[in-house]
């Protein structure tokens, strides 16, 4: 209701979207490791549970480094295997980090499988039959807007965030940090990636959120 949720502070992170969509990109072309909150709140459990995460996170890593087109197919398998493995502990507790990760795989596989490269990964089709790559042309100001109101008391900047965060978290006497999981690794300058046509494909896609948080190139 709107009295409880004007009682609460809502906050968000946007980015840059040329910057935005190039991570997005790497994501999903090579790969990333489970959460690290998904697997410390899994291995606390149990010892069983410890070597199902040793043995899971192992595989998923030599996966991530592997150099084959059918990582992402391979990436799948190795979910459904230990998810399989999962319906067998009667604790039913380490499946938790698996049910949040099909999502991903699902879609790292239909990437990998339609896109070779940057530029056609920003041409997958929006109207794609299972509409899997929607979320691709989502500005930002969307998801924190009800019609023309902004609903986010706090807006914090992606490429600002350690200093964004401490700010909120001294508003609302938050004592703890800021974690960084799942980094990227190190990677030259987003603009190095775009070409003149890709460039304006994002710029006419991001319009509003271009304009509206005043980003460019």
């Amino acid at each position: 209701g709107e009295e409880l949720f004007s009682e609460y502070t809502k906050f968000c992170v946007i980015r840059n979207p040329y910057e935005r969509m190039l991570s997005w990109y790497s994501r999903f072309r090579n790969g990333v490791i489970n959460d690290e909150a998904v697997v410390k709140a899994n291995t606390e459990t149990s010892p069983t549970n410890q070597l199902f995460w040793k043995v899971y996170t192992k595989g998923y890593k030599l996966l991530n480094q592997a150099n084959t087109p059918k990582k992402a197919i391979l990436f799948k398998y190795w979910a459904q295997l230990f998810r399989l493995f999962g319906q067998f502990r009667p604790d039913g507790e380490i499946d938790f980090g698996l049910r949040s990760e099909s999502v991903g795989a699902n879609l790292m596989l239909a990437v990998n499988n339609n896109a070779e490269n940057f530029s056609e990964f920003l041409q997958l089709s929006k109207d794609h039959h299972e509409g899997i790559f929607s979320k691709f042309y989502d500005n930002q100001l969307d998801y924190i807007s009800d019609g023309n109101t902004i609903i986010a008391d706090k807006i914090l900047r992606f490429e600002y965030l350690a200093r964004d965060f401490a700010v909120l978290a001294q508003e609302i006497g938050f004592a703890g940090t800021l974690p960084h999981t799942n980094k990227s690794k190190s990677r030259e300058s987003y603009r190095n990636y775009y070409n003149d046509a890709s460039r304006e494909l994002v710029g006419m896609r991001f319009e509003k959120d271009l304009d509206y948080f005043q980003y460019n190139f």
